[in-house]
């Protein structure tokens, strides 16, 4: 006899995870702009959607020089929490703010 509902053992069970970097969350986007290659910028993620998260860039303003800049970043899957389709190996162009490290000078 077997019950409805219950999990015999035969079927595969998709891992449920969460997304990463939702809104709200502190990040830092690396840029490939001509001049700026590589380097990173602090923002803070507005609207997440899959396979991308909206940023407002802390310190670029936007062309009109008023407010903050803000941009489609294209995300991984493993931060949608797709882990079995993610290549770990690939660099990225978002990752969470590092903490703050304070020095004792005394």
């Amino acid at each position: 006899m077997v019950m409805k509902g219950l999990d015999n053992g035969s079927r595969k069970r998709k891992r449920q995870t969460s997304r990463k970097l939702g809104v709200d969350a502190k990040v830092e986007v690396r840029s490939m702009d001509n001049g700026f290659q590589g380097s990173w910028h602090p923002g803070t993620v507005i609207m997440c959607e899959d396979l991308q998260r909206r940023v407002r860039y802390n310190n670029i303003l936007d062309n009109e020089g008023v407010y903050n800049l803000e941009e489609v970043v294209i995300v991984s899957k493993a931060l949608d929490g797709d882990i079995e389709c993610a290549d770990f190996y690939a660099r990225g162009f978002i990752r969470p703010l590092p903490p703050l490290v304070e020095f004792d000078m005394g």
